[in-house]
């Protein structure tokens, strides 16, 4: 018996393939579990694509002994290797690769490479991607979890800054032009829907102010750069001016920052420039004061002397404040603020990647300051700061602890040049600094690795595994209490730092590598360190 089959206008259905969730606070964990060597946690960090690039990160496996690198795979297709990706495609590749070649006696912790860049992909285009960790035979691990992502689709409206009367002649005063450039963005529904512009030249403005749905790019030879007026930069809250670049005006989301140019505060004069380790010029500014100021600094000194020579009336580069979905790279490089250059507080969600941070030697001149806010990752970024790289905690005093804390930070494969402290937790934590990972850097010429200041009036505190160079704890660190003392005293607890080393201690110059100090008094709820596995080298 022969039965004939056949099939007549058939329909092949395409089950529609689930886009993986991007980062969240699961990869601030340094155990899984799983007593493997396989990688965990692969993901995207916050809006960390476009329509042809990628970035991928993960977390190390629970044994990581005997892993030398990372190999990916984009639809089951090798595509390289991280230490190879990070040297190629990022400012900090080739600081690491100088740092251990001059490491010519094998000292130091060799750090991993936990980040890669995909690039030259296809828009609005799916793309399945793992990891397999590489052992010191060149074995693979098995695959981490595969995530499903896909490429933004094209932009539907690009607005370059001169087609609303913009001149990037370094004297016209472009505000007005790059706003209204920017409102032309006010019906975008997706970051990648509508982008705007700053071509090659010098563009002074004031304030600006960015709206949801939006992707900003400066081109490569692109300068944003804020007046020297102060007039233009009103004071926002108290003497406290309002900041250069702003997402700060209600509830804003979805919103990327991106590009090859500068964005540049005008705060102080260009003291000199010098040679750094990669024989780069790099810039130094002055390390000004409320005595030297009138004469060292442009936009700061400026704003100070309209303030009644109130020494903290010095605006932001940039704040990011109730800002949901944030993504801050592409190379772009960030100079000479005033006071600090990036604020964050109130926000969720926030990828800072590939960044050129550059406030040497500017007084208060912070890199990066969090409060807050939840699921941040700092990842591959250059600091050369003149204060601290990172800086976290809001809060001090009876008033504080009421609002939310800063959570589930991640900051990894940075490299901290000149610095206060890479990071920093405090001088203010009463709202809670917690859940924190920092792994995989270089500290080189940073004043502290690890600093953690605050005072016992202040309040709150709680850590997690943090990895890094001379480690500072204070307790008796200024402190200006809201609502009189805390209840509860600061604490320092359940801080783990491991697997680091440190170079060059030169107990006449450089102090101690591991420095503690108390409060005088008989209020310190917690203390709890733990240190393992740490390598000293005296000088």
């Amino acid at each position: 018996i022969y039965i004939k089959i056949y099939f007549l206008n058939t329909v092949k259905f395409v089950f529609p393939q689930t886009i993986s969730p991007l980062c969240s606070c699961s990869i601030i964990n340094t155990n899984f579990g799983t007593n493997s060597n396989i990688p965990q946690q692969l993901c995207i960090p916050s809006l960390a694509y476009d329509q042809t690039s990628i970035w991928l990160t993960w977390n190390k496996p629970d044994i990581y002994k005997n892993i030398i690198d990372f190999n990916i795979y984009m639809n089951n297709n090798l595509i390289g290797n991280a230490k190879n990706n990070l040297i190629k495609n990022t400012i900090v590749g080739p600081y690491f690769q100088n740092f251990y070649k001059n490491d010519i006696n094998n000292f130091h912790t060799k750090i991993f490479y936990e980040t890669f860049f995909v690039n030259n992909l296809q828009p609005n285009t799916i793309y399945k991607f793992f990891v397999r960790s590489v052992d010191v035979n060149g074995n693979e691990s098995g695959n981490s979890n595969e995530i499903i992502a896909k490429t933004a689709s094209n932009y539907e409206k690009i607005i370059d800054i001169t087609s609303t009367g913009a001149k990037g002649d370094g004297s016209t005063l472009n505000t007005l032009s790059i706003q209204n450039a920017i409102n032309k963005c006010s019906n975008s529904t997706s970051p990648f829907n509508c982008k705007v512009i700053i071509p090659k030249g010098i563009f002074i403005s004031g304030p600006i102010f960015l709206r949801s749905q939006m992707t900003f790019e400066l081109a490569n030879g692109a300068i944003l750069r804020a007046t020297s007026n102060s007039a233009k930069f009103p004071n926002q809250w108290g003497n406290t001016p309002i900041s250069f670049l702003n997402a700060a005006n209600g509830s804003l989301t979805n919103i990327r920052i991106i590009g090859l140019g500068s964005i540049d505060g005008n705060g102080w004069k260009l003291s000199s420039t010098v040679t750094d380790e990669l024989g780069k010029q790099i810039p130094v500014y002055p390390k000004g004061s409320a005595s030297t100021i009138k004469n060292l600094g442009v936009l700061a000194a400026n704003q100070v002397a309209a303030n009644g020579n109130n020494y903290n009336s010095r605006s932001r580069l940039a704040a990011f404040n109730y800002v949901t979905n944030l993504f801050i790279g592409g190379g772009l490089t960030l100079i000479n603020p005033s006071m600090t250059t990036i604020g964050i507080a109130d926000s969720s969600n926030i990828s800072i990647i590939n960044v050129r941070f550059q406030t040497y030697n500017t007084n208060n001149g912070d890199g990066i300051d969090i409060g807050r806010s939840t699921n941040i990752q700092i990842i591959g970024n250059f600091f050369d700061t003149g204060d601290d790289c990172i800086a976290m905690g809001t809060g001090c005093g009876g008033n504080a602890g009421k609002d939310n804390p800063l959570k589930c930070v991640l900051i990894r494969n940075n490299y901290f040049r000149h610095g206060h402290g890479a990071p920093a937790f405090g001088g203010s934590i009463g709202d809670w600094v917690m859940d924190v990972l920092v792994e995989d850097s270089v500290s080189f010429l940073t004043d502290n690795g690890l600093r953690f200041k605050s005072a016992p009036e202040c309040g709150a505190f709680s850590g997690d595994t943090t990895n890094g160079h001379p480690i500072v704890f204070l307790l008796n660190y200024p402190s200006n209490p809201s609502g009189g003392n805390a209840k509860i005293p600061t604490q320092f607890s359940q801080v783990n730092i491991e697997q680091i080393s440190i170079d060059s201690i030169k107990p006449t110059k450089s102090g101690s590598a591991l420095y503690i100090m108390g409060s005088d008094g008989n209020n310190i709820h917690q203390f709890i360190i733990k240190i393992w596995f740490v390598y000293f080298k005296l000088n």
